[in-house]
């Protein structure tokens, strides 16, 4: 008989200096202020045998050489094998660098090679808090975005908002619960680009999924984070980056709203098995 599975949830705070440089955006400077803070939230699951981590961060990209030190570190500290951890970045565009070399500034290097433990340290802690749980899944849908391609009347394609392009509205929700029923942690997965904020903003922000986490957290009182879709061509309305701190509050809300009504009537149940499976694909470009 299979065990039932255990979870267990991890974050930390990962929130550059002021003076970082954002990437993302072509900014013409180093960051000179924090709008909300950046964070890593890691997920553990145990089925007693098989062990697996995923870990959501506010980063634009996670870089190649930070994931195999951050599996690494993790196999050293925990046992779970380097394959069974999966990184994923929210895209964020007001965030830091990960990665640096020795031509990079010394604030980078520091950040970059400090970010490793950081996360590494995440998933320790969600194992280390490994817990009988319970699951469920549902799916909503949302609005926030548009297609951000456009080919005007004279054949020039621009980037703008496209009502006629394709979006995925889904809202897919994960919702994981203790064996007690009390909410551990909120998986929302969403296609759409971080691009509230844009080349006139120079602060550090999560963006929308700043505002969703933080509204979806306020009423479970567990993490919430994103695992973001295949945005693509996907950007917040109107389509191009406003730097206006309004509306990504608003579309945070709009999309948070629709994840907590698609949690409240997500059913949990117990689940045995952890299977892994995986496979790296290379794309061409067109």
């Amino acid at each position: 008989m299979m065990a039932q599975i255990r979870a267990g949830v991890g974050r930390v705070t990962i929130t550059p200096p002021v003076g970082m440089y954002l990437v993302g955006m072509e900014r013409d400077q180093v960051c000179t202020g924090l709008r909300d803070d950046l964070f890593a939230t890691a997920l553990v699951l145990s089925d007693g045998t098989t062990e697996a981590a995923i870990v959501a961060c506010d980063l634009l990209t996670v870089h190649a050489h930070l994931v195999r030190r951050v599996r690494q570190e993790v196999s050293a500290r925990t046992g779970i094998p380097p394959a069974h951890v999966m990184l994923c970045a929210t895209h964020c565009h007001s965030g830091p660098v990960t990665s640096a070399d020795e031509n990079s500034k010394p604030l980078f290097r520091a950040y970059v090679d400090n970010l490793a433990f950081l996360l590494a340290g995440a998933v320790e802690m969600a194992w280390r808090k490994l817990t009988p749980a319970q699951f469920g899944f549902g799916r909503g849908a949302a609005t926030i975005g548009i297609n951000r391609r456009l080919t005007r009347a004279d054949g020039v394609t621009v980037i703008d908002g496209n009502p006629a392009g394709p979006v995925d509205p889904e809202v897919a929700v994960w919702r994981v619960d203790g064996d007690n029923g009390l909410p551990l942690l909120t998986f929302v997965n969403y296609a759409c680009h971080p691009v509230v904020l844009g080349n006139g903003s120079n602060v550090i922000s999560a963006d929308w999924p700043g505002a969703m986490r933080r509204t979806v957290e306020q009423v479970t009182g567990a993490p919430c984070a994103l695992i973001q879709g295949a945005g693509a061509d996907i950007n917040p309305l109107p389509g191009v980056p406003t730097d206006d701190e309004r509306l990504l509050e608003k579309l945070g809300l709009i999309i948070g709203g629709e994840v907590l009504r698609v949690w409240a009537g997500t059913e949990c149940a117990p689940a045995e098995g952890l299977a892994i499976a995986g496979e790296r694909l290379l794309l061409p470009l067109l």
